[in-house]
């Protein structure tokens, strides 16, 4: 089909269609939005959506995170301070040196993952892998089944 064929189509569908008269909800689902809608609106602030919360309550509650991000990096540090593992050098030191640490701390774990798994038999690995495999199944299956079960209406 050419273009201009597929536009002479789309501009016939048009027609027809907006030819054909609207239909009204069925009762039942009109009563049902308009009562979804009264809920909503009649829920307080705080149970809304975080956009529709008041400016203010919205800024307290950033403040609020904030200071709670803070007292917990506080705190870790006066454990830390406490137990005598950070040293006044490390708490001056260089972010590159905060980082060539975690990387040491990642290859030495790495390092450990692949020992621990050369010593386990190559065969409780796959097992362990097809009972996990099947256990994802099963788990689908029976979301599945509570789905149909619980949500999804038969006729009568």
């Amino acid at each position: 089909m050419s273009v201009y064929e597929d536009s002479r189509l789309e501009r016939l569908i048009a027609r027809a269609l907006s030819a054909q008269p609207l239909m009204p909800a069925p009762a039942d689902l009109e009563a049902r939005v308009l009562a979804e809608i009264g809920r909503r609106a009649a829920l307080p602030w705080w149970q809304r959506r975080f956009t529709a919360w008041p400016a203010l309550a919205r800024v307290a509650f950033a403040a609020a995170c904030g200071g709670v991000a803070l007292a917990s990096l506080g705190a870790t540090r006066w454990l830390l301070a406490s137990l005598g593992t950070a040293t006044t050098a490390s708490q001056s030191a260089p972010l590159w040196l905060h980082v060539q640490r975690s990387g040491h701390l990642l290859v030495t774990l790495g390092r450990a993952v692949q020992s621990l798994l050369a010593a386990i038999p190559a065969g409780w690995l796959y097992s362990c892998a097809l009972l996990a495999a099947i256990t994802y199944v099963a788990l689908i299956g029976v979301a599945a089944a509570a789905y149909r079960v619980l949500y999804v209406r038969t006729p009568n």
